[in-house]
C-alpha cells in the first residue's frame, strides 16, 4: 500500500496535478485494494468470522497508514520547502497555516484511520452477501 500511494502521489506531483481533487479519489482505490485482498485471503480460512475479517482489514490499514505517515513526514522534512509545508497546512483539517510537520502528519493519520474504518466496513458489508462469513463473533 505504501509503495502504491507513494508512487501515485509522486506521479501526480511530477505532472503538476496535486490540486486536482478528483485525481485524489484514486487514493480510495489504492487503499481499498490491499484491505480487500487481506479480507478475501482471511475469508478463505475456516475460522473466519465477521469480527476477524474486520480486524484483518483494520490491521492491514493501520500498517499501511503508519508507514505512509512516516514516509510523508520524512518527505516533508527533507524535500519540501517551508512555503510548500505552509500550503499543505492550509489545505488540511488543521488549517491554521502554521502547523508543524508532526501536526500535519497527525491530522492526515487521523483522517486516514477514519477512512480505513469506513472502507473496511463497506467492504465487509459488500462481501457479507457473497461469501460464507459466519456472524458469530
Amino acid at each position: 500500500m505504501l509503495m502504491l500511494i507513494g508512487i501515485y502521489f509522486l506521479i501526480i506531483e511530477a505532472l503538476g496535478l496535486t490540486d486536482n481533487f478528483y485525481l485524489r479519489l484514486v487514493n480510495i482505490v489504492l487503499v481499498a485494494t490491499p484491505v480487500n485482498l487481506a479480507i478475501m485471503q482471511r475469508a478463505q480460512s475456516q475460522e473466519s468470522t465477521y469480527l476477524s475479517l474486520f480486524k484483518s482489514g483494520v490491521y492491514t490499514s493501520i500498517i499501511g497508514i503508519g508507514l505512509s505517515v512516516v514516509a510523508l513526514g520524512f518527505y516533508m522534512g527533507m524535500i519540501m520547502s517551508p512555503r510548500e509545508i505552509k500550503e499543505v497546512s492550509n489545505s488540511i483539517l488543521v488549517g491554521t497555516g502554521g502547523a508543524s510537520i508532526f501536526q500535519i502528519c497527525l491530522s492526515i493519520g487521523i483522517e486516514a484511520m477514519v477512512s480505513a474504518f469506513l472502507i473496511t466496513f463497506i467492504l465487509l458489508q459488500y462481501w457479507k452477501n457473497y461469501s460464507p462469513v459466519r456472524d458469530n463473533t
